[in-house]
């Protein structure tokens, strides 16, 4: 192999030191003139081309000087026309600028001194703050400013005029109670006062927990949705409402014998009526809680006042005129109606409220949902054992009420809502219970 390598290096040697010996630029006879890649055409010195210029080496010099240099480009000078008007705006851009540069340190030397004395300016002008959602928040205790005290000092007045009215209504009843039919009486209305109690601060905690989305839409101006969130709670209150009122209506004397063991004089009575007045609380404490957002609850606190306390004096006058026991509460019964008509009155003033949509969308289809489950549960009333009849009226009472609830009640949108949330509910609780199984 080696002999070969060696042979063909000898060739190729002499092959390049052949090749490379001949003058083959210039020569029109050389055969190999073409296999050699060059970038240009030769042309023999004896041959002219017919109308070509001969030109001398001195001429070819001169041109690529003449290329070389570089080409001088002449400034265009503006006339003196245009050259004083662009030196007067090039002046009044200047003392524009000045007088920007003047007027910005002016604002800031007066942000400055208004920074150093901003807590004065706060005390004297507002000490209180208002938010969005309603709610204020004090600056200073000093310099207070007496138009907004006031204002929050008369509502909290007329809110406690309201509420000492509903005591009054209640402990005035048990004293009238007293004075016209004795301790027996009275023994009986404090046993319903208690059932009250209990199902007011049910009632209260629903409500209370859609009260500060209603103050918030109030303090963003949002109107619409203050009145939808009114309404809702009002549905919502109704129909857990409902469902203790339809258990206690229909099994009450089983519940007060399991409680009290002996039951006094006209105590099922007194409470059922209680019950009745309590369902008609439960039609508008959303509407409440809106004209409490809005703030002017001055002349509705005062008629409400008025129509709370108004049964005890008629309740006076039919008993000494010889009506019965129960008649003080069909007055009080009576109150509560046109204490829900005032209700909807001042809404409908203060807060825009559309009455018509809010009688047939809460009123008539909470009573006819309460109607149903009512007299569903009172078919069960020929089974002869108590407790048997108590779970079949409650589990019937519970499957009657969601059902009207959910199909009739609640719109499209507020019924996908509340089955959403009652799936994350149910979600949640087995859940955590098959979480604590496996471990």
């Amino acid at each position: 192999m080696k002999k070969y390598f060696l042979i063909a290096a000898v060739i190729h040697s002499f092959f390049f030191i052949h090749i490379s010996s001949k003058n083959t630029l210039g020569n029109p006879d050389f055969s190999i003139k073409k296999n050699i890649p060059i970038s240009y055409n030769t042309v023999n010195s004896r041959e002219n081309i017919s109308g070509a210029k001969i030109i001398k080496q001195e001429k070819i010099e001169e041109i690529k000087e003449e290329k070389t240099e570089p080409v001088k480009t002449e400034e265009v000078k503006p006339a003196p026309e245009f050259e004083s008007r662009m030196t007067k705006e090039k002046k009044d851009i200047k003392k524009e600028e000045k007088i920007e540069n003047k007027k910005t340190q002016k604002k800031s030397e007066t942000a400055k001194k208004e920074n150093k004395n901003s807590g004065e300016n706060t005390i004297k002008e507002t000490n209180f703050i208002e938010y969005s959602d309603g709610t204020y928040t004090a600056v200073s205790s000093k310099g207070i400013d007496f138009k907004i005290l006031k204002e929050i000092l008369a509502f909290c007045g007329w809110n406690t005029l309201g509420a000492a009215a509903q005591v009054g209504r209640n402990q005035g009843t048990a004293v009238v109670l007293n004075v016209f039919w004795g301790t027996l009486a009275n023994a009986a209305y404090g046993i319903t006062n208690q059932v009250n109690g209990l199902l007011v601060s049910f009632s209260q905690t629903l409500t209370s927990a859609i009260a500060p989305q209603i103050m918030k839409s109030k303090g963003s101006e949002n109107q619409s949705r203050m009145l939808y969130l009114a309404m809702l709670s009002c549905k919502f209150s109704f129909f857990l409402s409902s469902l203790w009122g339809v258990i206690l209506l229909s099994e009450l004397p089983l519940i007060l014998r399991f409680w009290l063991k002996e039951v006094p004089v006209n105590t099922i009575e007194f409470c059922r009526w209680t019950i009745w007045i309590f369902l008609i609380m439960q039609l508008y404490p959303g509407l409440v809680r809106a004209l409490q957002a809005d703030g002017r609850i001055k002349y509705y606190q005062i008629a409400i006042s008025i129509l709370l306390l108004l049964p005890l004096l008629i309740g006076c006058g039919l008993f000494a005129w010889g009506f019965s026991i129960n008649s003080i509460f069909g007055v009080m019964i009576f109150a509560q109606v046109m204490t829900l008509c005032v209700t909807l009155y001042f809404s409908k003033i203060y807060v825009g409220l559309i009455i018509k949509d809010y009688l047939w969308n809460v009123v008539l289809k909470s009573c006819m949902m309460f109607s149903v489950s009512l007299l569903v549960a009172y078919i069960f009333h020929y089974i002869e054992n108590e407790w048997l009849r108590f779970i079949s009226v409650v589990l019937t009472a519970l499957i009657t009420q969601c059902l009207f609830f959910g199909k009739i009640i609640l719109s499209g949108t507020e019924r996908e809502k509340v089955y959403s949330i009652a799936c994350k509910l149910i979600c949640k609780i087995f859940g955590n219970v098959n979480e604590k199984r496996f471990s």
